[in-house]
């Protein structure tokens, strides 16, 4: 489809350029009545009224060139802009027809684990499951039902959350995700891995004086940052204090005694939030050391190419599974023909990194 999109584009900037350079004025020449001629004819023209006993009144004036018609060739700009209205044509159904909009374009795109669809809740920029319509709270109990049956072993199931761009609601998921295992009756712990500038913190009201970033720099133990929320099964660290070198900590072998030892510990779940797989590396780092990536699509958002890449980024990884969550899809639309759902504008916590 590129390939046309680039041959019809060529045909386009050529039909262009003949279509200007046919309505340019011709160029200026020397005609006969021109300064040099008209002397060259009145010089003549004296010389014969001297021998001769005719009176001139006014030199007769060289006829002037057929003029060229006015307005050139319209019919090439014609075709110059109904090409123009076929490229623009064009590269729209190319980009609707390559967003990742359904179900059906995960599996198309990606060939991955599918855990569920999330619908797109209009008027709230981060939905919460207790406060959230049915609908939103049955998909992300189908989301936990497809997460417990693809990692079934007991023990600590230590799980990264990421996405291929910014904005397409990840972080609002992970915190849903671990608020459905919850309720659920799992223990859970959630932790805010985008330390470059926090924002997990923001839906659920808590404080982030201190956290991950202070536990990796040494200046506090896990159980000094843990913070309690709404539901008793649910706690959470945030992200503290943006450090200096963000990446530094996540690899250091702090972080890796942190996980460590989180996968020996009293939780049945801990999910991390990091950054989007095609901004930073962060979830890269951390993707060998864990059990699975969860990866979240904004429905409507991001091409299959760019969803793809980052996909293929994790895999590069060799993580011991990937799996994908389609969010904001807007059910209220027939979205079969690729046409663009709106998607929810999440709060900008981090741009290139958050939500």
């Amino acid at each position: 489809m590129r390939r046309i999109l680039s041959v019809v584009a060529g045909v386009l900037l050529a039909a262009t350029s003949v279509a200007l350079s046919a309505q340019l004025p011709m160029a200026t020449s020397v005609t006969p009545d021109s300064p040099t001629r008209s002397i060259s004819h009145d010089a003549l023209a004296s010389s014969a009224v001297r021998d001769s006993d005719a009176a001139t009144v006014r030199g007769a004036a060289a006829p002037a060139p057929p003029a060229a018609p006015a307005g050139g060739r319209p019919w090439l700009l014609t075709l110059a802009i109904g090409l123009t209205m076929m490229i623009g044509a064009a590269v729209g159904i190319d980009h609707r027809s390559d967003t990742i909009n359904t179900p059906e374009d995960v599996n198309l795109h990606l060939k991955q684990p599918f855990l569920g669809p999330v619908p797109l809740v209009r008027g709230g920029k981060d939905p919460l499951l207790a406060a959230s319509a049915s609908d939103f709270r049955e998909s992300f109990q189908a989301v936990r039902t497809s997460l417990l049956a693809r990692y079934p072993d007991p023990g600590t199931k230590i799980l990264i959350v990421t996405s291929a761009r910014p904005q397409e609601g990840k972080t609002i998921t992970a915190t849903n995700l671990a608020l459905a295992l919850a309720y659920g009756g799992a223990r859970v712990l959630l932790i805010d891995g985008v330390i470059r500038r926090p924002g997990l913190h923001r839906p659920l009201r808590l404080t982030n004086e201190r956290g991950l970033s202070e536990v990796l720099n040494g200046q506090a133990r896990v159980r000094d940052v843990i913070q309690r929320t709404v539901d008793p099964n649910l706690l959470v660290i945030t992200g503290g204090k943006t450090p200096r070198h963000p990446s530094e900590l996540l690899s250091s072998e702090r972080m890796k005694t942190l996980l460590a030892n989180l996968a020996n510990g009293p939780f049945d779940w801990v999910l991390i939030d990091t950054p989007p797989v095609l901004t930073v590396n962060d979830a890269i780092v951390l993707a060998p050391s864990v059990a699975g990536v969860v990866c979240v699509i904004g429905a409507g958002m991001t091409r299959g190419v760019q969803a793809q890449r980052a996909v293929d980024t994790i895999l590069l990884a060799n993580p011991r599974s990937v799996s994908i969550v389609l969010d904001q899809v807007d059910c209220s639309r027939d979205t079969s023909d690729g046409a663009r759902p709106a998607g929810r504008q999440d709060r900008k916590t981090d741009a290139g990194a958050s939500v």
